[in-house]
């Protein structure tokens, strides 16, 4: 299944964001996300082509990402605290996406 995901360079400071459409986790993404300061990943669970959010950390370690933001996660009841804390295993700052966000390079 083709996703896109994609990567911005700051030009003169060298900072960088990647941004993962729905995806499982590939080396592909992880190529792409290779040393970047944030990684926006989505987590909407362990389904054919999408990540949970323990994926998307593990992505974030091996990718070894400044910091992760979970986004396109299943909203309706879930508890996001413990949707972000599944993503323990990326030892950087763990982020709730929200649509408006607004990320500095």
């Amino acid at each position: 299944m083709e996703t896109l995901a994609l990567r911005f360079q700051n030009r003169t400071n060298g900072r960088s964001i990647v941004y993962s459409a729905d995806t499982e986790p590939c080396t592909a993404l992880l190529r792409l996300a290779t040393g970047a300061d944030l990684l926006i990943h989505e987590a909407t669970g362990e389904y054919e082509g999408h990540s949970s959010p323990a994926q998307a950390a593990e992505v974030a370690r091996l990718a070894g990402v400044g910091q992760l933001a979970l986004i396109h996660y299943p909203v309706h009841g879930l508890d996001l605290e413990a949707w972000r804390a599944a993503a323990a295993g990326f030892a950087g700052p763990v982020r709730l996406a929200r649509d408006g966000d607004r990320y500095v390079l």
